[in-house]
């Protein structure tokens, strides 16, 4: 006659295998809460464009022309924070709107100066982050933002390449 024995453990076996669906579902939750990441700083930058878009309309409004690339836009950035400037005659945003960048606050430097210009033709091609290549893409750190406007000034264009990679452009629809 055999004599059975009561089990009152799991197997060895039967560890590992649960402990390999435990590591799995962490490493789905783990590449989940990155891509969640990624896409609430991407929208972060969506808003400041559209906040600066509507501090350049206002411009627009006051004189009748967009801001001069060169010396109506101005970004003041530090560790701590990011200032965009429209309309003031210098970097300390004299006769100008100050709008603070809130993307900054999720740790990202924002490079401003490095990608102003006139363009000739203000289209959606020409503003298809041109100067804004894959390598240069916003990350978790920085990001590149752009704005171009025509000789005459009635046309502009504000762009960016996001972390997703995709340009985001913002133009007049007038």
């Amino acid at each position: 006659m055999k004599k059975f024995i009561k089990n009152n453990g799991f197997t060895l076996l039967e560890l590992v295998v649960a402990m390999a669906i435990f590591g799995g579902l962490v490493m789905a939750l783990y590449a989940a809460i990155g891509a969640a990441r990624r896409s609430a700083r991407d929208t972060a930058r969506k808003a400041d464009m559209q906040a600066l878009e509507l501090d350049i309309e206002d411009f627009y409004g006051a004189i009748m022309q967009y801001p001069h690339p060169t010396t109506h836009m101005f970004a003041s950035c530090t560790t701590a924070e990011c200032q965009v400037c429209t309309g003031g005659n210098n970097t300390a945003c004299t006769n100008g709107t100050s709008m603070r960048m809130t993307s900054h606050f999720l740790n990202a430097t924002t490079n401003f100066n490095s990608h102003r210009g006139f363009l000739t033709n203000i289209t959606e091609a020409a503003c298809n982050c041109p100067d804004i290549n894959q390598a240069q893409r916003a990350t978790r750190n920085s990001w590149h933002l752009a704005y171009k406007s025509d000789s005459t000034r009635q046309n502009y264009c504000l762009y960016t390449r996001l972390e997703n990679g995709q340009c985001f452009i913002v133009m007049p629809q007038h």
